[in-house]
């Protein structure tokens, strides 16, 4: 079985990036007394103290209750679930604009690019989100709130779940261990370092929020093609958005409210990933983790080993675009291509799934994070692009069957 020493994070190209890896920062942040006004021995043991009655403490997130933790976990599933909701609930509204604007559809469909667009800078300020089924219920939605009130309503809808998710979140804590623990060196009287001037916090912004990951997608391959693979995956979903309403309205003569129910086969895909995905790795990942730790508790098992839910989920993109593009004609029941969409939603949610946390493992938490903003920038550019082309391509590939018949 081949393990890993914790200090084989970080690649060579990686290291010219200057990240860290995490062994780095534990030789690093063991002690903060070298920032301290205080003699060397004073000011470490106050801070091991307030560190280990921190340790000890309610408000270490780590002591919390069962049901505390669950809300906390659940206040970011609900924003992503919000947000991606946010990302196709205006899809079904696209012909009520194009009429009501007297647009064209690319047009009409900037309202969805533009926002996929500034979707794509959130990674590179935060730690990026994770989608589920928010982009397959958002049509459903969309389309019943489009057909009964306007394309407005798609807006209004999206208003009542983002005030929704920041009433839920209003009990929320702090809780990183960075900001709790300089609250509990403060109230133990240990001073704390002095706060980086602000010429030092501009450059760690430009240097490792937003110009690490651009220059991570250009000098580590691992990145650069792992995020394009996901990308495209993301853009096919979004190309659905636009190529949905045109083939079961045109083929299948269906009216808003049930365009967006053929979304729901997207859904359950991802639905059936999520199990799928934990069983996986389980069996594969974990396993080994569990039996290289017994031998050596400082071993890594590669993170390869990642992969192999990302190895199953392959298969299942071409089978569903295969099924949807061979299937969606009159002369077969409509529910085959709603189906079609069900083995690549779950496909995507696996490939998906698995790049984070093979990114993560590969370059430690801190340049992860970093790693993962690269690839939310390329995922939701291509989002933003594919349906302003879906729509050109559908027309012209009727157009070349027309003439070859």
């Amino acid at each position: 079985m081949e393990t890993r020493e914790p200090e084989d994070q970080i690649t060579p190209a990686a290291s010219k990036l200057g990240l860290e890896s995490d062994a780095d920062m534990e030789k690093e942040g063991s002690c903060r007394s070298h920032e301290l006004e205080l003699p060397l021995p004073v000011a470490c043991s106050q801070e091991m103290a307030a560190r280990s009655e921190f340790a000890e403490s309610r408000e270490n997130p780590r002591n919390w209750s069962k049901a505390k933790k669950t809300y906390h976990a659940l206040i970011p599933a609900t924003c992503a679930f919000t947000i991606t909701l946010g990302s196709s609930v205006y899809t079904p509204g696209v012909p009520d604009v194009q009429q009501h604007f007297q647009v064209s559809t690319t047009k009409a469909l900037l309202g969805l690019s533009l926002f996929m667009f500034g979707t794509s800078f959130g990674p590179m300020l935060a730690a990026p989100i994770s989608e589920s089924v928010g982009p397959a219920l958002g049509p459903t939605i969309g389309g019943f709130a489009a057909e009964d009130k306007g394309w407005r309503w798609t807006q209004w809808t999206l208003l009542c779940f983002v005030v929704a998710s920041f009433c839920f979140a209003l009990g929320m804590k702090e809780t990183y261990e960075k900001v709790l623990l300089a609250k509990a060196c403060k109230a133990s009287g240990v001073p704390l370092p002095n706060k980086p001037r602000l010429a030092t916090a501009l450059r760690t912004l430009f240097t490792i929020t937003l110009f690490r990951p651009l220059r991570m997608l250009v000098v580590e391959p691992i990145v650069l093609f792992l995020s394009l693979y996901v990308a495209f995956n993301f853009g096919v979903i979004f190309a659905f958005f636009d190529a949905f309403p045109m083939v079961f309205s045109e083929v299948y003569k269906f009216d808003l409210g049930q365009i967006g129910t053929t979304f729901l086969g997207l859904g359950v895909g991802c639905l059936v990933a999520v199990p799928s995905f934990i069983l996986v790795d389980r069996m594969t990942y974990h396993k080994m983790h569990v039996s290289a730790l017994t031998k050596d508790f400082t071993a890594k098992i590669a993170p390869e080993h990642r992969l192999y839910s990302a190895m199953l989920g392959s298969i299942g993109l071409p089978i569903g675009l295969f099924w949807f593009a061979w299937t969606a004609r009159e002369s077969v029941h409509w529910i085959s291509p709603v189906l079609a969409a069900a083995p690549f939603g779950f496909g995507n949610l696996m490939v998906f799934a698995s790049a984070a946390l093979y990114l993560t493992d590969t370059y430690g938490a801190l340049n992860g994070a970093s790693a993962m903003a690269a690839n939310g920038l390329l995922r939701y550019c291509f989002c933003a692009a594919f349906p302003l082309f879906t729509k050109q391509s559908e027309s012209n590939i009727r157009n070349c069957k027309n003439d070859l018949s």
